[in-house]
Parts: C-alpha cells; structure tokens; sequence
C-alpha cells in the first residue's frame, strides 16, 4: 500500500514539473518572438533610413527643395537614432531571452530527475513485489512439500 503512495507521488511531481517546463516553455517562446520582432522592426527601420537617403539624393526633375531636403535629412537621422535604440532593444531582449532559455533547461533538468526517480522508484517497487511473491510462493511450495511427507 505504501508503494503504491510512493508511485502517486512521484507521478504527481513529474507531472508538476512537466507542467513548469512547459510554462517556462510558453515563456521563452514569448521572449524569442520578442527578439525576433525587434529585430524586424530594426530592419524595417534600416530600410526606411536607406530609403530616405535615396530619396535625399535624387531629386525629381533636377530641381532642388532645400526645405524638403532638410526635413529629409532630419528624418533620416531621427531614423538612425531609433535604430539605434533599437539595436539596444534588441540587445536587452536577446539577454532576456537568453535568461528565460537558461530557467527552460534548468526546468528541463528538474523534470529528467524527476522522471528517472520515479522511475528508479516504480522499478524498485516492482522488484519489491516480485521479491515478495517469490516469497510467499516459497512458502506455499515449502507448506505443500510437509503437507505430502506427513500424508505419506
């Protein structure tokens, strides 16, 4: 009976930890789609920078705007500037995730312990059981054999 426990909770702490690992799963998940959409965003924005200085350069007709062109130019480096920033956003998302991938293996290493013990566990216990069987069939066989000598 008591084995029997020992098996429920063990199946009962692996099952917890499978749940954590696939939490912190979710997690990491969420933290690498992060980094990823920063990463877009500062491609999108380096497109744009390469864009505003094409049309910078290039000017319709061979007339030249200067107001617009400063305002293309003020643009442009307020375009460098967010990309720069960005970098740095995808910098501290790339070490955030890095972190939660780091707590994914841990979570990871907890649930394989988890599960060899229960296993080791669920192993012992059967050879308990076998061990105990095989002793209750020796004893059967031994009562029979004196049963027969005292018959005879």
């Amino acid at each position: 009976m008591k084995s029997r426990q020992q098996l429920r909770r063990y199946e009962s702490l692996t099952k917890l930890r499978q749940r954590q690992e696939d939490m912190k799963a979710q997690v990491y998940a969420t933290a690498e789609r992060n980094v990823k959409t920063a990463k877009q965003e500062c491609e999108n924005l380096e497109r744009q920078q390469q864009s505003l200085l094409q049309e910078s350069t290039v000017s319709e007709e061979g007339q030249i705007d200067i107001e617009r062109k400063r305002a293309l130019i003020q643009f442009e480096r307020y375009t460098a500037q967010r990309i720069v920033e960005q970098y740095a956003v995808i910098q501290e998302r790339t070490v955030i995730a890095e972190g939660k991938r780091t707590e994914l293996n841990s979570a990871m290493i907890l649930r394989k312990m988890m599960e060899t013990l229960s296993k080791h566990s669920r192993e012992a216990i059967v050879n308990e059981w076998n061990r105990q069987e095989r002793y209750d069939l020796d004893e059967i066989a031994t009562q029979r054999a004196g049963q027969q000598k005292r018959k005879q």
